[in-house]
């Protein structure tokens, strides 16, 4: 998401790399699909909370 709002509509595919990446984790039982959500929420709040202090 971050990098849609740095860099435009362009980096929208990059978008079903992560859902795959998602997916992958829970179809090999390394997590579960709350585990997922929740990595996946943190990882946007921090990557937001860098890309704030970098601009």
């Amino acid at each position: 998401m971050i990098l849609l709002l740095a860099y435009g509509m362009s980096m929208a595919p990059l978008m079903l790399g992560g859902a795959a990446i998602g997916w992958s984790r829970v179809a090999l039982p390394d997590h579960t699909p709350a585990q997922t959500v929740v990595g996946a929420l943190l990882g946007g709040l921090a990557a937001a909370a860098v890309f704030s202090l970098m601009r």
